[in-house]
């Protein structure tokens, strides 16, 4: 019997009834193809390999389907996808993702937050770029240290590297440093230590606004092989229309529609995996415990585990979920556990506040885009709404962060009674009022004003991306790790087994990025016509 839940959220999201759990699966004999996770790598996946006469089930622990591509609105401004997750791409570097949308119909626009002229609030100063090239500058760089970000960042490069030249970092991997190391063997912060100031680190750091970019992660994170020349470098950066989680509901109803025998099946938690052989036929057993999620939270509920039978699995998820499933492989070869333990997780945060008008165009001299070294770090008009009386409410992304020590300072505000957030939002993604009281105390300091001049917010939602049933928010490779063997391998980890992984997490300079996922995919694909 179909779940009424599974078909209310499959016929609003999809459009058609997601097929639910059978415990009689066995009886109609095994998937070909189990994959685990419904994210972009999952659903794509799953696309891909739609039309080949396999039958497919995709067992997502939770009860949407997008993993950390996350579009949500609110009724006070309907008109206005909030992404929780991913919420922009780079058309000029992110080529399969283009042609995903293209194949799609699905539209695109310039990602409005990035389209503004960017003001920065450094040390109680309000800077225009143009600014940060003169003696405004509030930092005390050495002499021979450039005002300019891209030029100093170029320059520690070149004081860290054998040869810079631009035919000669194609690949930045193969870097060597001037003390013959690798560069891949060196940490960041270990490698740039000597080369900077203390000044022009806290400089770098706050101007970029990424903190994760600035721990001891494997170098070659963090070179500017990408811009071969020095200064700005231009690039237009794009959201899907109707926000970034349209891919993958797109992705699930392609591939429903395209054969019966597919099967999406919500709130359904694999645990573990093993290898079964029976008459010389090796396929998988899949154990399952089903999931409940309330107020926007999964967890196990106490129903029966149930097991299903699979000829091949795809682990569509980050390193966090891949660590949590029990397949011999992930949990007792060294070798495996030692490539999983090659990138550390990265949290972040997002704080979106509705308000009823643009209050800050009434200030001279401000701008819709700022980069500060406040517990917001980057602030921007995320998008307007006028409703059917001509009224207009604008979305604001207050606070987008990755710091871990401020991300767990609006954790502890978060915490306090009472909420601004409306009904249509659950629990766990709601805006209590302490946390806009700081961050108006905040804005007060980036917009000049006092912070009871500020509007009181109509509603709001955060989303902080640390553990829980989607990991954190992006992996970074750890230093004396060489990502692409650890990409090449993670693939497909296990030789004689036909468990595959699909994650970013391993993605050699893409781990932030959806493209990360679609070309391991790709490659893993690839690996299927070859059996």
């Amino acid at each position: 019997m179909r779940s009424p839940i599974l078909v209310v959220f499959a016929i609003h999201f999809l459009g058609f009834p997601v097929t639910p759990y059978s415990r009689n699966s066995r009886q109609s004999g095994c998937l070909d193809v189990a994959i685990v996770g419904a994210g972009i790598g999952g659903t794509y996946t799953a696309w891909r390999l739609r039309d080949r006469g396999l039958k497919i089930g995709i067992f997502e622990n939770t009860d949407r389907i997008g993993g950390r591509m996350f579009s949500v609105f609110l009724p006070t401004a309907s008109g206005v996808p909030i992404d929780l997750g991913a919420m922009r791409y780079e058309p000029e570097n992110h080529k399969t993702l283009v042609g995903l949308l293209e194949e799609l119909r699905l539209k695109s626009t310039v990602f409005k937050g990035d389209s503004f002229e960017k003001t920065y609030y450094f040390r109680g100063k309000h800077l225009k770029f143009a600014d940060l090239l003169t003696d405004n500058l509030p930092y005390n760089l050495r002499p021979g240290e450039p005002k300019d970000p891209d030029q100093l960042l170029w320059k520690l490069y070149q004081s860290a590297m054998n040869n810079t030249e631009p035919d000669k970092i194609s690949n930045v991997e193969e870097g060597i440093t001037k003390d013959g190391i690798p560069l891949y063997k060196h940490g960041y912060l270990d490698l740039m230590g000597t080369l900077w100031s203390r000044e022009a680190k806290q400089y770098l750091q706050d101007f970029i606004a990424f903190q994760s970019d600035f721990e001891n992660n494997n170098a070659v994170h963090n070179t500017p092989a990408d811009r071969l020349s020095t200064g700005d470098v231009t690039t237009t950066i794009k959201t899907v229309t109707g926000g970034m989680n349209v891919i993958s509901k797109r992705l699930g109803l392609l591939f429903l529609k395209a054969s019966k025998q597919h099967s999406i099946r919500l709130n359904q938690r694999v645990i573990s995996i093993r290898r079964k052989t029976q008459r010389g036929k090796v396929w998988y057993e899949l154990t399952i415990v089903s999931t409940r999620t309330v107020n926007g939270v999964t967890v196990d509920s106490k129903a029966r585990q149930k097991k299903t039978c699979a000829k091949e699995v795809i682990l569509a998820c980050p390193r966090t979920a891949l660590s949590r499933i029990k397949w011999g492989p992930l949990r007792n070869d060294p070798v495996v556990l030692h490539a999983l333990d090659s990138v550390s997780d990265n949290s972040a945060m997002k704080l979106f506040l509705v308000y009823p008008s643009t209050w800050w165009d009434r200030l001279n001299g401000t701008s819709k885009s700022i980069v500060s070294d406040l517990p917001l770090r980057q602030t921007m008009e995320y998008g307007r709404y006028r409703n059917s009386l001509g009224h207009e409410n604008v979305v604001v992304l207050v606070s987008y962060i990755d710091d871990e020590t401020e991300i767990d300072y609006w954790t502890q505000l978060r915490k306090h009674p009472g909420t601004i957030s409306s009904s249509a939002v659950p629990a766990a993604y709601a805006v209590s009022r302490k946390v806009v009281e700081h961050a108006h105390h905040h804005l007060g300091k980036l917009y000049d004003v006092s912070p009871r001049d500020i509007p009181q917010p109509l509603d709001g939602v955060m989303q902080i991306w640390r553990g829980g049933a989607y990991g954190n928010a992006w992996e970074l490779f750890k230093p004396g790790f060489k990502p692409s063997a650890v990409q090449v391998f993670m693939r497909r980890p296990s030789s004689i087994d036909r468990v595959f992984i699909v994650s970013n997490s391993f993605s050699m300079g893409l781990t932030f990025w959806s493209e990360g996922t679609l070309r391991e995919a790709d490659a893993v694909i690839s690996q299927f016509s070859q059996k």
